[in-house]
């Protein structure tokens, strides 16, 4: 049986209008400075004068292991939690990526160490050691770990014209 190791990522590119807000002052030379004016008004906002992106990456560790899927078909299998900041249209690009079981084993023991923080069965806090060494100095923990992996990449484009903000803060769409 062999198996496989996956971790998703993903990246999304949201078209920007607003590119500076101002809080207590104005907009002067690339920089929010100090100005009388802002006294009457609590921010200054200024449109972009040119396209600019916020690209944002996913906000957890999202690791799979078929040890228990006999190399059988994986579906309903959430790819990505791309939170709604805006209801403009966003570009998502998503990663797959095949892992060591080694390098599953650091990036389970980092998620449990991130999801499960402040839980009551949460996992005492300790250095996760990855594959990096001073060869200089072998007693020295070094944090991080090096890793080699194949990737696929899918890109989707999100529509979310359709996308009505209710009185309650959730969106949905319709």
């Amino acid at each position: 049986m062999t198996r496989i190791i996956i971790s998703r990522r993903f990246r999304s590119f949201e078209k920007l209008f607003v590119c500076e807000i101002c809080t207590g002052g104005i907009l002067r030379n690339g920089i929010c400075v100090d100005d009388s004016r802002a006294r009457f008004y609590p921010y200054f906002t200024y449109q972009c004068d040119q396209e600019c992106w916020t690209i944002r990456y996913n906000e957890s560790i999202e690791i799979f292991d078929d040890e228990f899927n006999n190399g059988n078909l994986v579906s309903d299998l959430p790819v990505a939690d791309v939170l709604l900041y805006t209801n403009e249209d966003i570009l998502v690009f998503v990663d797959q990526l095949s892992l060591s079981f080694d390098a599953y084993q650091y990036y389970r023991r980092l998620k449990d160490i991130v999801d499960n923080n402040g839980n009551f069965d949460a996992p005492p806090p300790s250095a996760v050691v990855g594959n990096i060494i001073n060869p200089n100095d072998g007693d020295e923990i070094i944090l991080g770990r090096f890793t080699a992996t194949s990737t696929s990449t899918a890109s989707i484009f999100i529509d979310r014209t359709n996308i009505l903000e209710e009185s309650g803060g959730s969106c949905t769409q319709h």
